[in-house]
């Protein structure tokens, strides 16, 4: 595993680079909206193994987005989300990424989006492993495993104040990733999704 984290970290830290001119630049103009979100993970292949898996495994995160470029009913979106989920047989991790959505209003005050993601996974274990040493067994060390995580969000939601630029957002996503590396020498990557329900307000004005 050491001849990922080097990689993975100049690949990522360069998308997040890129992404802080568009954030500065909007600060001038107006405030950021904050999206909160509810969710649950799993190890499953999307769409194939259904919307809702069971049992749940909680997770949670915290983001924010911004608007590339505007239509009178749709608009370009880039959101930057840090987050935390906890799968009790496989793993627990955060995780920091960036992604681009198309988004489209609907009617009845709804709206649709797709995108498509990249972020940094640290996973930790949730269970402890030993290793022998000098003829007895010892706690090994949990410095975590780096991955990169790819991911398609889908989005649908509710405008609460739909003639307002700074409405409140209700939305439900359902989002498929990989996680790569998952075991080099036993299963390359690994697929996963979440379902999320969340809200984005503006706190700042």
């Amino acid at each position: 595993m050491k001849q990922y984290p080097a990689f993975l970290k100049a690949l990522l830290w360069a998308g997040f680079l890129g992404a802080a001119s568009p954030v500065l630049a909007q600060k001038t103009s107006g405030s950021l909206p904050v999206r909160l979100t509810l969710f649950s993970e799993s190890t499953s292949i999307p769409f194939a193994d259904g919307l809702v898996t069971k049992p749940l495994h909680p997770g949670v995160s915290i983001g924010t987005e911004w608007a590339l470029k505007r239509r009178s009913k749709s608009r370009l979106v880039q959101g930057l989300t840090a987050g935390y989920y906890h799968h009790k047989e496989v793993a627990q991790g955060i995780f920091l990424g960036t992604d681009f959505r198309y988004e489209r209003q609907l009617p009845l005050s709804l709206y649709a989006s797709i995108g498509l993601g990249i972020g940094y996974l640290h996973t930790f274990r949730t269970q402890d492993e030993f290793r022998l040493e000098d003829g007895r067994y010892v706690l090994k060390k949990d410095r975590g495993t780096p991955h990169l995580l790819l991911s398609v969000p889908l989005e649908i939601g509710l405008r609460l104040r739909p003639n307002s630029p700074r409405s409140p957002r209700l939305f439900v996503q359902y989002q498929p990733w990989i996680e790569y590396p998952f075991s080099p020498d036993f299963i390359p990557l690994m697929t996963h999704t979440n379902l999320a329900v969340g809200y984005e307000f503006f706190p700042f004005r």
